[in-house]
């Protein structure tokens, strides 16, 4: 007999029996049952060759001269042992093999009840009469009916949150100007008081060099509640603010205070996009005065500007310090500014406040909607003292000529909108 680990022979006294190689058994048997099935060949095998060895040996006995009985061999033992142990192998192979059928079987039966099942559910389902179904259809709807209203509910409560938080920074802001305004004023009487510096670098005629910071002060404290008061009046992006379209320049009187004051309001639609609009904004202001100085702060865009306003009959000389700002955000744009108005900075002759602001909104549709509003009034303070014919004719020319500056430039703006809505590079640049 010979045998290694790729194959074995069976080889007998009459020729080699036949050759199974370990490729061809695993070619029908699973390779975790190839060595048992192997080790049971090999003990079978060797079984056989012990068979044939003693009946060869005692043949060629017979053949020769009679030899004395010879003692049992001691492997007969062992050969049971082994076809025993193969034997019971080859039942726990197949008791595994009838188990692990068995199993299958069981899974696959009980699957094919589930399946049975769901079919059994599904044609429950589709067999709901006409009013089951209705009813089905009627509970999802008030279900529906219910969110919505408490949808609503929500929204409503929101909104009266809204108005009531928009009254809140409202009053808040009111007390921040007041504060501000009291501050400012005790810094600006303090700076009166205050001789100028004799080396005081060359700036602009008009103003005391330190009381700068504090009239910039009280300006930035304006332009927050501007920004405050619009914000807070727009709800939606194609909202008109502005109702009462001026259509001209006309002094008129406070009839609370008998203040008189100049009040300009414009609003129009364009089709030009926001950034077209705004260009044709900005280069509003100033584009007039002969004399300016611009430049950038943390508080906003600081100008410096002289004037004359002159008629047939009066001149008068102006500085004005004046303070913009503009607010950028999604799909709307609004630039203010405050400026304070005199003719020379600690005389109480003639003093004015000027403010105003321009928002450019982009509605839902297309094209921009820019609205505006200018108010120009004396002092409160200046206006309550004992005031002459003169002075008070003084203030209405100052009234009367910045007002129509500014309703020249909104005339200008407006033309400009106009004639940019077939050459968008007739926009002249901004100043």
């Amino acid at each position: 007999m010979k045998y290694s680990s790729s194959s074995f022979c069976l080889r007998t006294r009459f020729g080699l029996a036949g050759c199974i190689s370990a490729t061809e058994m695993s070619s029908f048997l699973p390779l975790g049952d190839l060595e048992p099935t192997l080790s049971d060949v090999l003990a079978f095998i060797d079984t056989f060759d012990s068979d044939t060895t003693s009946s060869s040996t005692s043949s060629s006995s017979d053949d020769g001269r009679m030899s004395p009985p010879s003692a049992p061999q001691p492997n007969v033992d062992r050969r049971k042992s082994r076809k025993a142990a193969a034997s019971r192998r080859c039942q726990q192979k197949k008791r595994a093999e009838l188990f692990a059928l068995r199993a299958q079987v069981t899974a696959l039966e009980t699957r094919v009840q589930e399946l049975k099942g769901d079919e059994k559910r599904s044609l429950t389902v589709n067999r709901l009469d006409n009013s089951q179904r209705l009813k089905v259809a009627q509970l999802w709807r008030e279900k529906a009916k219910e969110q919505r209203q408490l949808r609503l509910q929500s929204e409503q409560e929101n909104k009266q949150l809204l108005t009531v938080l928009s009254k809140q920074s409202k009053v808040a802001q009111a007390v921040q100007d007041v504060l501000c305004n009291v501050t400012a004023v005790v810094r600006i009487e303090e700076a009166l008081r205050t001789p100028p510096p004799t080396n005081s670098p060359a700036t602009l005629e008009g103003f005391v060099p330190n009381l700068h910071d504090a009239i910039y002060g009280e300006l930035s404290a304006r332009l927050g509640r501007i920004y405050v008061d619009v914000n807070a009046k727009f709800t939606r992006l194609d909202q008109i603010l502005i109702q009462n379209v001026s259509t001209g320049v006309e002094v008129s009187r406070d009839p609370v205070s008998g203040v008189l004051y100049v009040e300009l309001t414009a609003a129009m639609m364009t089709n030009l996009d926001l950034k077209q609009a705004e260009e044709a904004v900005w280069n509003l202001k100033a584009c007039h005065y002969n004399k300016f100085r611009k430049y950038l702060s943390e508080l906003g865009t600081k100008k410096e500007t002289e004037m004359e306003l002159r008629d047939e009959e009066k001149s008068v000389q102006l500085s004005m310090l004046s303070l913009s700002r503009k607010y950028e955000e999604e799909n709307r744009l609004t630039m203010a500014w405050s400026s304070l108005v005199s003719d020379q900075p600690t005389g109480n002759e003639l003093r004015f406040r000027e403010e105003g602001f321009f928002t450019i909104s982009k509605p839902p549709t297309s094209g921009a909607i820019i609205q505006s509003r200018y108010r120009l009034t004396p002092e409160m303070s200046l206006w309550t003292s004992t005031t002459t014919t003169d002075k008070e004719a003084a203030r209405e020319f100052v009234l009367q000529k910045l007002g129509g500056n500014m309703w020249a430039n909104i005339q200008t703006m407006q033309h400009n909108c106009n004639e940019a809505r077939f050459n968008p590079a007739s926009i002249p640049a901004a100043c």
